[in-house]
This record gives structure tokens, C-alpha cells and sequence, in this order.
């Protein structure tokens, strides 16, 4: 009888580890399942934030009729996605990329699911850039609005009068407009810069090598030497802030700037005049950039090509060519740069850029990033 009851309990035994292990890999195959499904969210997270950025890249520096097409390229050729759905509005991309993905072990109850993933960028101008020129530029007389290939003069002297008075020499018929002197300023970077580290182009007074090494982007002795190691001058500075400026001529820029020829740069532009903002952490005693009581108002951030540098002729005087005359203003020729299908260049954009909420206009920085 006893041997029996023993019989009865191993058999309930094997049912029990049976029933266990149908448990166990139930378990089993829904971790392996769960792992395959978020992995393959992930891949169309991916995805779908591809092919907006994509698109909206195509917004900015491309044909805005083939972001469409763009972004789709680069949610299914280049990263997998089965399908996707492609939305445009204005200067924003959105992307919803689908793919259906077949289970392993849980199939004998869910065959499939269909997973989907989600994204969206903008192309507008940047609240955010770095390698940024030190020179402002007042929008009260920034022509970089205008169309794309409009060229204008950078004044380098306080005389403020029309193209009408001097021989332009071989610019004058290619231009329509002037920044004057006191339309211009040369920006102490040093309490704006958001990177957080030590400044190595910082120069007490915001002087003349300062001005030249941050044009450049490098600290360096002359134009043709290599960037010094470890010493690049990390100009990245957020839009809006207030900075102090120092409205006085330098020359360095002039010879700068024509040693840049065919290069594109970014600069800040301000709104107002001089003192328009409160400068929190003003320059006192020596050194200081100017009048400390001088505050910017860094509003957006221009873009140009430098085309070259002269110097102007007075009318009444007999003048040479370039670069025999000497006794006018010397100015820096620049255009808002386009591409041969007249489109900004990537190059107005920037690697360490953030969009704002502005819609991008000619001569702007622009910058792309996802939004959601």
C-alpha cells in the first residue's frame, strides 16, 4: 500500500516539473521576443530620426522639393525601415517609419506586430554657433536679407558717404550696399562663450592678436603657419545674450579678411545701438573692450563669403589700380553666399549649432536638429 501512495506522488511529481518548464520557457520566449521588438524600436527610432534630419538638411542646403524624396531615402534604403510616411510642413520634416516584425516563440499566439517609430526636424536659424567671427553687425543696416548673391561693403573707416564719391576701383558696379563704421563692432566673446572651458584666444583688452587669432579660428603667428597645437579658438556663443563691444577701427581685419578670400564666416548681428542691453558681468578697470557700459544685443547670426579687399578713391584724384591707391577707405567686399543653384551652402550653417524658432532668411546661420 505504501510503495502505491510513493508510485502516485512521483507521477505528480513529473506533471509538476512538466507544467513548470511550459512556465519557464514561456517566460523565456517572452523575454526573447520583448529584447527583438525593442531592438528593432530602436533601429526605427533611428530610422525615422535619419530621414528627418535628412529631409530637413535638404530644407536648408538642397531643393526644398526633394526632401520629400530625401527623407524617405534615408528611412528605408540607408536604415531599413519597410515604409514610411512622409510629412512636410514649411521649414519642418516629420517622419513616422513602419516595419513589420515577425515574432519567434510567441508566434503560436501573435504571428506579427507592427511597430512604428516617429521623428520630426527643422531647418531654421540658429540660436547657437561656434568659429563665429568677433565682428557684430547692427540689422538695421544688414542687407543679408536680401536675396543670395548680393554683394555689399564692409566699411573699414568712420565716412559714411555713397559709392557716388570715390572710384570703387573694380567692385563698385557689382554692389548695392554699405555697413558703415557705426554700424559695426568688434564683441568681446569673453563672457559669452558657452563652452564652459578655458578660452585660450582670451586676450585682456580685446586686442589686435586676440581679433586676428579668433578670425582665423586658431592661434598662430601668421597666416600661413599651422594652428598652434591645443590652441583653437572656441568662439561658441548663444543667441540672444548681450556682449560688450569696442566700436574702434582695426586694421588686422582688413588684412585678415583678404587673406580669407573665397571663405565663408559667421557673426553675430545686434539689434539697437550701443547700450541697448545690460551687460551682466561688465569689463572694469584695464583692459577692458571698450566702454564697459557698451552692451550688444546679439540678436541673430549672418553669414557671408569674403570676395576680397580694397581700397577706395577719392573722385578728384588721379588713382591706380588695386593696390596702388591708398588714399580712400579701405573695405572688405563680401556676398550672402549661394550655391550654384542658388541655394545657401552648408557652409552657413554649423557644426555645433541649435534651431530656434525663426524661420531661416538669406545670409542667416542655419541649423538642423530634431525637434521631437
Amino acid at each position: 500500500m505504501n510503495g502505491w501512495v510513493r508510485r502516485r506522488q512521483d507521477g505528480q511529481a513529473l506533471v509538476q516539473v512538466a507544467v513548470a518548464m511550459v512556465v519557464l520557457l514561456g517566460f523565456v520566449s517572452l523575454a526573447i521576443d520583448v529584447g527583438h521588438l525593442y531592438a528593432e524600436r530602436r533601429r526605427m527610432q533611428n530610422a525615422a530620426d535619419a530621414g528627418a534630419l535628412a529631409g530637413a538638411h535638404e530644407l536648408c542646403f538642397g531643393t526644398a522639393a526633394n526632401a520629400e524624396a530625401k527623407a524617405l531615402e534615408y528611412t528605408t534604403v540607408r536604415n531599413g525601415a519597410e515604409a514610411a510616411d512622409i510629412s512636410i510642413q514649411e521649414w519642418e520634416v516629420g517622419v513616422v517609419a513602419r516595419e513589420t516584425v515577425e515574432l519567434w516563440l510567441a508566434s503560436l499566439f501573435v504571428p506579427d506586430i507592427e511597430i512604428k517609430a516617429e521623428a520630426a526636424a527643422a531647418c531654421k536659424a540658429a540660436t547657437r554657433a561656434c568659429e563665429v567671427w568677433p565682428i557684430g553687425f547692427s540689422m538695421d543696416r544688414w542687407p543679408g536679407h536680401q536675396a543670395c548673391g548680393t554683394k555689399f561693403f564692409l566699411w573699414d573707416s568712420s565716412d559714411q558717404q555713397a559709392c557716388a564719391n570715390w572710384y570703387c576701383n573694380v567692385y563698385c558696379d557689382e554692389v548695392n550696399f554699405f555697413l558703415p563704421l557705426d554700424q559695426r563692432a568688434w564683441i568681446d566673446f569673453t563672457a559669452v562663450l558657452d563652452d564652459g572651458e578655458p578660452d585660450p584666444c582670451d586676450e585682456p583688452g580685446c586686442g589686435e592678436k586676440e581679433l586676428i587669432w579668433r578670425m582665423w579660428g586658431c592661434r598662430k603667428n601668421k597666416w600661413s603657419d599651422p594652428c598652434l597645437p591645443g590652441n583653437q579658438c572656441r568662439s561658441v556663443i548663444n543667441i540672444p545674450s548681450c556682449a560688450q563691444g569696442d566700436a574702434g577701427v582695426k586694421n588686422p581685419a582688413w588684412f585678415t579678411a583678404d587673406n580669407m578670400a573665397g571663405e565663408i564666416v559667421r557673426f553675430p548681428l545686434y539689434d539697437g545701438e550701443a547700450g541697448s542691453c545690460n551687460v551682466q558681468e561688465p569689463c572694469e578697470g584695464q583692459g577692458c573692450c571698450g566702454n564697459p557700459d557698451l552692451g550688444y544685443d546679439l540678436s541673430r547670426l549672418g553669414c557671408v563669403r569674403i570676395l576680397g579687399t580694397t581700397r577706395l578713391c577719392k573722385q578728384d584724384k588721379a588713382c591706380k589700380a588695386p593696390p596702388g591707391c591708398s588714399n580712400g577707405p579701405k573695405v572688405i567686399l563680401v556676398e550672402i553666399p549661394c550655391d550654384p543653384f542658388g541655394q545657401p551652402p552648408p557652409e552657413c550653417s554649423t557644426a555645433c549649432g541649435r534651431t530656434g524658432n525663426d524661420p531661416p532668411l538669406p545670409g542667416d546661420v542655419r541649423a538642423v536638429s530634431l525637434i521631437k
